[in-house]
């Protein structure tokens, strides 16, 4: 079984699909080229997935912007000075992390890379949504309702619905999307 791996750099007289005899430096040039690659390959697919997740926080989920409607956040009570709202975006990433770590950034930025805040925290769904959302589950998706808890303090984001845009919420929201579904 062996020999059989190892007869074409045995055999001098291997022909390529032309017909014209192969010698054994290029078999052996094929062989050495051709075995790492399909190594590099393997290796460049977990590779590719590391470089596209956070090393701690783990792949991005979903990444929304903070609807110009919608107040700040209390955690991001006001704006620099300097600053009004449209000048600005505000952002809140989440991410499916492989540890226990703060899974939601949120964040502000004037332009592309002038970040002015930056802030990492805990989500989860919001309990009582979350409760009456697995009853209800086949019959809608959104809103949704989530508690995003950064630097101590707690906001209920709501999802509207499937767009990049997230608003801050209140207790009251919550209650009555759940009652206007059960009448």
């Amino acid at each position: 079984m062996i020999f059989r791996a190892f007869f074409p750099l045995l055999h001098p007289e291997i022909q390529d699909r032309n017909g014209e005899v192969v010698s054994k430096t290029e078999i052996r040039l094929i062989l050495m080229l051709s075995v790492p690659m399909k190594k590099n390959i393997v290796l460049l697919i977990p590779l590719l997935l590391l470089a596209a997740c956070h090393p701690l926080r783990g792949f991005i989920e979903s990444e929304f912007a903070l609807s110009p409607d919608s107040p700040l956040p209390g955690w991001y009570p006001k704006l620099p000075e300097g600053y009004a709202r449209e000048d600005v975006t505000i952002k809140l990433r989440y991410y499916a992390p492989p540890f226990d770590v703060d899974n939601a950034v949120f964040w502000v930025e004037s332009g592309h890379f002038n970040t002015l805040y930056k802030a990492t925290g805990k989500s989860e769904h919001h309990p009582a949504y979350w409760k009456w959302a697995q009853e209800d589950w086949p019959t809608r998706s959104h809103p949704g309702y989530v508690n995003v808890t950064i630097e101590g303090i707690t906001e209920i984001v709501e999802h509207k619905k499937q767009e990049p845009v997230f608003y801050i919420s209140n207790e009251e929201a919550v209650r009555k999307t759940i009652d206007k579904s059960k009448q």
